[in-house]
């Protein structure tokens, strides 16, 4: 990319070339990214729009939804890590073999 500003094939070209392991990190990165469009967008809207009150947005409780959907993204991204690990040959053999040295404490009835 030689260009200060770059064009959406050149940015394509680049997650291409991405591994795998850091799409995690450019997801959270995009979310800040619309995070903060978003933010900088709503300060040029006037407090009182009069769109904005009919339809009711910025009435909502919610503090941050885009934390709270980026947290909910990152649990499920451990679920499905420790799903991957749960099928993993290599570390169902270590859980066979922690449940055999342990499987004598059982039987001291404690």
């Amino acid at each position: 990319m030689n260009t200060l500003t770059p064009t959406r094939q050149q940015i394509i070209e680049v997650i291409d070339n991405l591994p795998e392991d850091a799409f995690s990190e450019l997801v959270s990165f995009i979310g800040y990214l619309r995070y903060k469009t978003v933010e900088t967008n709503e300060r040029k809207l006037p407090h009182n729009s009069f769109l904005l009150s009919i339809v009711g947005l910025g009435a909502s409780t919610e503090k941050d939804i885009l934390e709270r959907s980026e947290h909910i993204a990152h649990q499920i991204r451990q679920q499905n890590e420790l799903a991957a690990m749960a099928q993993d040959p290599h570390i169902q053999a270590e859980i066979a073999q922690i449940q055999e040295e342990f499987a004598v404490t059982e039987l001291d009835g404690l």
